[in-house]
């Protein structure tokens, strides 16, 4: 199986979408801090993603979603809670960055096992 995913940032309203094989693996390497382009929006939520059989059909998707805008913004209208609940949280002085070492906040796998419990559909018992 081939997978396009949505993921947001805890700490700010950041998105990132991508794609791969793996969407176990790939959510734990972005929330250690393992992807050069969120390690600094640490911890990750996700919010999104999508089953395809065919990788040709992931990356069109994938490719979709970040060169038109009409289709990222149809994809927000539907997760519009979803992507509210981060925004609730903040408000609400929620923050899951307790690290202050400077490094990547979820290398605290007590932090981790917490950053993802959120997603347990797809990491069951942490990282």
């Amino acid at each position: 199986m081939h997978y396009v995913y949505m993921i947001q940032s805890e700490k700010s309203d950041f998105i990132y979408i991508g794609n791969t094989n793996d969407i176990k693996r790939r959510f734990v390497e972005h929330n250690h801090c393992e992807v050069g382009a969120t390690k600094r929006y640490a911890p990750l939520r996700l919010v999104y993603y999508g089953a395809y059989a065919d990788e040709a059909d992931a990356l069109d998707r994938e490719y979709k979603l970040k060169h038109h805008g009409s289709v990222i913004g149809h994809l927000k209208k539907r997760l519009k809670h979803s992507l509210a609940k981060n925004r609730t949280a903040k408000r609400a002085g929620f923050n899951s960055q307790t690290s202050l070492t400077g490094q990547c906040p979820v290398k605290d796998y007590d932090l981790c096992r917490t950053s993802c419990s959120i997603n347990h559909l797809l990491i069951k018992g942490g990282c």
